[in-house]
C-alpha cells in the first residue's frame, strides 16, 4: 500500500458488531496506520477455496470468470425441452432481505433472466450498465423495452415485457414494466414466490409488475458522481421499503454489489441505526466472490457511505463532501504509483 492511500481505507476492527456513527468512524479512521488499512482491504478482497462445479462446467455462459458458490447459485426450473438450469447468478441474504446478484445479461441468456424473474417473483431489478447494445457482446444486452409503450416478446410470446411507464430522473431512469407469460408449463413449475390469496395468485398468472431502476451515469472503471449515485441509492431504498410487505427478490447486476451494500447502509441510516461498512463489504464479498476486486468500487463504497450519511441527516453535506474528496484524491494518487 502506498503512502497516499493513508486517507483512503477505513478500518472498523475492534468496533462493536452494531457499527459506529459516522463521526466515530472518521475519528477511528484517522488513527489507523497504513499497514492496518492494508490488512482490512486484504480481508475483504482475499480469495478463498469454494465449490463451484456448475460454474466450471458453464464458463462459456459467464460474461466474466467470477465463480459462483454451488450451494448459493440460482438453479433455473427446467419447464420444457431446451431449457437449461444454469444462469450466472447467486442468491444473497442480508438483514432478512433476499437478493440476487447477476452478471449483466447477454444476447444468449437474457431469456433465462426473465425465466428467473418470473419463477422467483422479482419486484425490483437494478442495472448500473452505462451502455446497452444488441450487437456488442462486451456491453449489456437491452433486455427490457426502453420506450414507454414498447414491448419485447420472447420465444413466441412465452414472455412479453411491456414498458408501461418511463420516469426520467437525474442520472437514472425508472421503468415500470408489465411481465406476462403465456407458457402453461411455467404454472406447474416450483416457485419461490410466497403463497398469497387465490385471487392474487390468479392475477399473478396473468400479469406481474416489475420495477427496473437503471443508473446510467457511471462509465466503467471511473470514479462515480456520488451526487447522482447517492440519491439513486436513496430512491431505490424507498422503492424497496414500499414493496416490503410483498416477499420478493431484488436483482442487481453490473457493478451493483456496491449499490446492494449501499442500500442496506441507507436503510440503517434512515432508521437512525449504526452501520459497519467493512462488515457489509465482507458479507457481500462472501456472497459474491470478486465483488470488490476493483479498487475503484471498494474506495467508492466508503465515499458513498459519507454521501448517504449526509442524505440521512447524520453528517453535514459540506463535511461529507470534504471526506469524499479526500478518498477520491487518495484513490487517484494510488493509480500513479
Amino acid at each position: 500500500m502506498t503512502k497516499p492511500l493513508t486517507t483512503m481505507y477505513v478500518s472498523l476492527q475492534g468496533f462493536s458488531s452494531d457499527g459506529e456513527k459516522p463521526v466515530d468512524l472518521l475519528a477511528h479512521f484517522m488513527r489507523q496506520s497504513t499497514k492496518q488499512r492494508q490488512m482490512m482491504f486484504d480481508q475483504v478482497t482475499s480469495s478463498s477455496r469454494i465449490l463451484c462445479k456448475s460454474f466450471l462446467e458453464n464458463r462459456s455462459q459467464n460474461r466474466v470468470p467470477v465463480p459462483l458458490h454451488e450451494k448459493k447459485r440460482v438453479v433455473l426450473t427446467v419447464a420444457k425441452e431446451g431449457d437449461g438450469d444454469y444462469i450466472p447468478a447467486t442468491y444473497a441474504c442480508c438483514e432478512r432481505d433476499d437478493y440476487i446478484i447477476i452478471q449483466a445479461p447477454t444476447k444468449e441468456n437474457y431469456r433465462d433472466y426473465w425465466r428467473m424473474v418470473w419463477r422467483d417473483g422479482c419486484k425490483i431489478c437494478v442495472s448500473l450498465s452505462e451502455k446497452l447494445s444488441a450487437s456488442d457482446s462486451s456491453l449489456c444486452y437491452p433486455y427490457w423495452p426502453l420506450k414507454e409503450g414498447g414491448k419485447i416478446e420472447i420465444e413466441n410470446n412465452r414472455f412479453v415485457i411491456e414498458c408501461q411507464k418511463r420516469i426520467d430522473c437525474k442520472g437514472y431512469v425508472i421503468y415500470e414494466l408489465g411481465l406476462i407469460s403465456t407458457d402453461p408449463s411455467l404454472e406447474s413449475a416450483v416457485s419461490r414466490v410466497s403463497q398469497q390469496s387465490t385471487d392474487e395468485e390468479s392475477d399473478e398468472k396473468k400479469s406481474r409488475s416489475v420495477t427496473l431502476m437503471h443508473f446510467e451515469k457511471w462509465p466503467s472503471d471511473t470514479w462515480p458522481d456520488l451526487d447522482l449515485l447517492g440519491p439513486f441509492v436513496q430512491a431505490l431504498t424507498k422503492k424497496e421499503i414500499q414493496s416490503i410487505e410483498k416477499i420478493s427478490m431484488k436483482y442487481f447486476h453490473s457493478r451493483a454489489p456496491i449499490v446492494w451494500v449501499s442500500m442496506i447502509l441507507m436503510k440503517d441510516i434512515e432508521r437512525k441505526e449504526c452501520f459497519d461498512v467493512e462488515d457489509l463489504a465482507k458479507k457481500c464479498a462472501r456472497a459474491r466472490p470478486g465483488a470488490f476486486h476493483k479498487k475503484v468500487h471498494y474506495c467508492a463504497l466508503f465515499a458513498l457511505a459519507f454521501r448517504l450519511s449526509a442524505l440521512g441527516g447524520w453528517t453535514a453535506l459540506e463535511n461529507a463532501r470534504t471526506r469524499i474528496k479526500e478518498i477520491q484524491i487518495a484513490y487517484e494518487a494510488s493509480l500513479k504509483k
